[in-house]
């Protein structure tokens, strides 16, 4: 299946999870807010349980601190 991560296409297994999608990208969870079609996941999503499906738009966008 397609969808889209970070402004990319990439082509996935069908029914994966969005942590191992995560995981085969290289991407840590620390630090990291996600973004599902549009909607903010909260910190404390299941990302282990929820399935990605053809079509949908995935960004991912790290908390950086300074001053």
């Amino acid at each position: 299946m397609t969808i889209e991560f970070n402004r990319k296409k990439k082509q996935t297994a069908d029914g994966i999870s969005i942590a191992a999608f995560l995981r085969t990208e290289t991407i840590h969870l620390s630090n990291l807010i996600l973004e599902l079609n549009g909607e903010i996941l909260r910190p404390d999503a299941d990302l282990e349980s929820m399935q990605l499906k053809d079509g949908d738009c995935l960004n991912a966008f790290s908390l950086v601190g300074g001053g």
